[in-house]
């Protein structure tokens, strides 16, 4: 079968629309290698010209990277195909970044491909990665440590990094690298040959230069060998991801900018398979171009979580940090983030205030602290409030302090007759993160605790008919700290 009949096949089951309809266009990224003009060529007798975008990144790597760049134009103009033409310092970005020359790159592609993308309303993207590419790709994710999801290379198609409303489609993904550069050859195709891709001080080189050789020494068969692994370890990890991509539903809690939360209950539930798959599904959605999520690091985490003791803390990769918070797991890119999760209130600093009776104090995060007076209470609205986050109290003064806990604070919560507890087993006893108890807000007489916010009044400050002045107290949430 041609390389031509087969991207037709390939293509045929995945665009369902053909790519000229109302002006449709195919992005396809042209680094002006055999591989991509290949594919250009290809995808030139299946489609219109004018239905084609090629798109191509002067990564500024090399001397010459300038004149390929004029070259993949004029090849483009001469073919009648449009093209955008980007730029991007690659070695600055990754210094700056802290990425590899290689992972730096890739994000520069992407996110030029999903700009020219948005510019011209393409919906499909189509790279030339090919079998060859695809056998790499699953030695070095063996190397790294990973799982299934490394085991099974790169996908036929999928959404793209950063831009997953655009399908990414790899249609030379079965294509051997000799099978092309023979076609470019027939073609008379006038591609550039890389030199950085004879370089083994880059990883993927030095597989392809030395290990790849070396392996076939011992079995002829290994590239085939890797390509079955990456078909079969597709099929089975589509299904293993269908199943975290339901429990992910079903155990989110909340999320918010850089982070997300889960049931631990839920989590504890889940099938060993699919706790990994959840985790890798998190940081993916936290930072979708982060590519090499090693078993171990995932592996690290998951055995936090299924500990359950709060406050243990476990990192994931990206620096993503993975924290156990009484009965919530919190998946946070950094410590600000981390502390945005926690949707709970905290002293400003840490430093005590006046609440006036009436009155209103403001918390950290857009939490205030309100006290009103009730004119006519209602008794049996009072015992039957469902909210712990509003408290009625029989209280006669004018002002009430609000402050973090101290040593030696104890509490009388209502219905123990009048015995106490240390503060500190009241808040284990809650279930409060133990993060967030220095500054949780207490309501205080004086030195006496009235009200724990959320959870507790003092029994000698409860409402009765007798009592003579109520107090209503309510802590909530306004508004998002910015």
């Amino acid at each position: 079968m041609s390389i031509l009949t087969e991207v037709r096949s390939f293509l045929s089951g995945l665009v369902e629309t053909p790519f000229g309809g109302s002006g449709q266009k195919l992005l396809v990224g042209v680094s002006g290698g055999p591989d991509s003009l290949c594919l250009l060529h290809v995808l030139k007798q299946l489609y219109p010209a004018n239905c084609l975008l090629a798109v191509h990144l002067n990564h500024q790597l090399r001397a010459s990277a300038g004149i390929e760049a004029e070259m993949v134009a004029a090849i483009a103009a001469d073919w009648g195909v449009a093209a955008v033409m980007g730029a991007v310092d690659v070695k600055a970005m990754a210094q700056e970044q802290g990425l590899t020359l290689e992972e730096a790159g890739r994000i520069a592609r992407y996110q030029l491909f999903a700009q020219a993308a948005a510019e011209y309303g393409i919906s499909h993207a189509a790279v030339a990665h090919h079998a060859d590419d695809q056998v790499e790709t699953v030695l070095m994710h063996l190397l790294r440590g990973t799982g299934l999801s490394g085991l099974q290379g790169m996908l036929p198609h999928g959404p793209m990094p950063t831009a997953p409303e655009i399908t990414l489609l790899r249609p030379l993904l079965s294509i051997s690298r000799s099978r092309i550069e023979t076609y470019c050859s027939d073609h008379s195709l006038p591609f550039i040959e890389d030199a950085s891709n004879q370089d083994v001080e880059f990883f993927r080189n030095r597989i392809r230069h030395e290990l790849i050789p070396e392996l076939i020494r011992y079995t002829p068969q290994i590239k085939s060998h890797l390509l079955q692994l990456a078909s079969a370890t597709a099929g089975d990890f589509d299904f293993v991801n269908t199943a975290a991509s339901d429990a992910f539903d079903e155990l989110i809690q909340g999320q918010g900018e850089g982070w997300i939360s889960f049931s631990l209950e839920r989590w504890v539930n889940l099938h060993l398979s699919v706790k990994r798959a959840v985790l890798r599904k998190a940081v993916q959605k936290l930072l979708p171009l982060v590519k090499d999520i090693g078993f171990k690091t995932i592996e690290q985490a998951r055995t936090i979580l299924d500990q359950g003791k709060s406050g243990t803390q476990s990192h994931l990769p990206g620096s993503i940090k993975v924290q156990v918070d009484a009965s919530r797991v919190i998946i946070a890119i950094d410590d600000r983030a981390l502390a945005d999760s926690v949707a709970v209130p905290q002293l400003k600093d840490g430093k005590a205030i006046e609440l006036s009776v009436p009155g209103c104090v403001e918390l950290e995060g857009g939490w205030v602290l309100e006290a009103e007076l009730v004119e006519s209470p209602n008794l049996s609205e009072i015992f039957s409030n469902p909210n712990p986050w509003a408290a009625y109290i029989a209280f006669d003064k004018e002002k009430l302090i609000v402050r973090g806990r101290v040593s030696g604070d104890r509490a009388q919560p209502l219905g123990m007759s009048g015995k106490t507890i240390s503060l500190k087993d009241l808040m284990i006893n809650h279930k409060i993160p133990a993060r967030t108890r220095a500054r949780w807000p207490l309501l205080v007489d004086e030195e006496r605790l009235v009200w724990l916010p959320g959870y507790q009044i003092d029994d000698d400050y409860k409402v009765a008919a007798e009592s003579r002045r109520v107090v209503c107290l309510r802590c909530s949430q306004l508004r998002k700290a910015i």
